[in-house]
């Protein structure tokens, strides 16, 4: 709610997505603002055509272990500000410059300035990077491996 009530106010366009108990107060502040729209929820069948929409992920969690949308976003390509919730620090630490959002929120405004102020070839750069990351690191092989090596570090223990 913090988050919405800070958007409503800026010029920026911004949609929103997802579902959940704050869902018809969202809904009461994005029906009197032209800059935001609610978009719903989105399966994992779906979740493309929001990715398609979007330029920027904001992910605005205060407590949370992934979240996978993080993920999702750097497989679509999409530059990501983050808080640094779950798993996100870890998984942009191969950026040289990272986003974060503070969970006050009190560096938002100068978020947007910074990578409105970036240019074309930087934004591309850093969705890029997301997007080979996503590839590199997110691969089957990958994955099972690192199930294993928790699999043997419980069984050596």
């Amino acid at each position: 709610m913090d988050l919405i009530e800070f958007l409503k106010d800026t010029p920026e366009k911004f949609y929103i997505a997802g579902d959940g108990d704050f869902k018809s107060n969202i809904l009461n502040i994005v029906n009197s603002h032209d800059n935001l729209e609610y978009l719903g929820y989105f399966n994992y069948e779906s979740i493309s055509s929001f990715f398609d929409k979007i330029d920027v992920l904001l992910i605005s969690s205060k407590e949370e272990s992934g979240p996978f949308v993080g993920v999702e976003a750097m497989a679509a390509g999409k530059f990501i500000v983050s808080t640094k919730v779950g798993a996100m620090e870890e998984r942009l630490d191969y950026l040289n410059k990272k986003f974060w959002l503070k969970n006050d929120l009190s560096n938002l405004n100068r978020l947007i300035s910074e990578i409105g102020h970036l240019s074309t070839k930087e934004v591309t750069e850093i969705m890029e990077k997301n997007r080979m990351h996503y590839k590199n690191k997110y691969t089957v092989e990958n994955i099972k491996s690192g199930y294993a090596n928790i699999a043997r570090r419980i069984l050596d223990s």
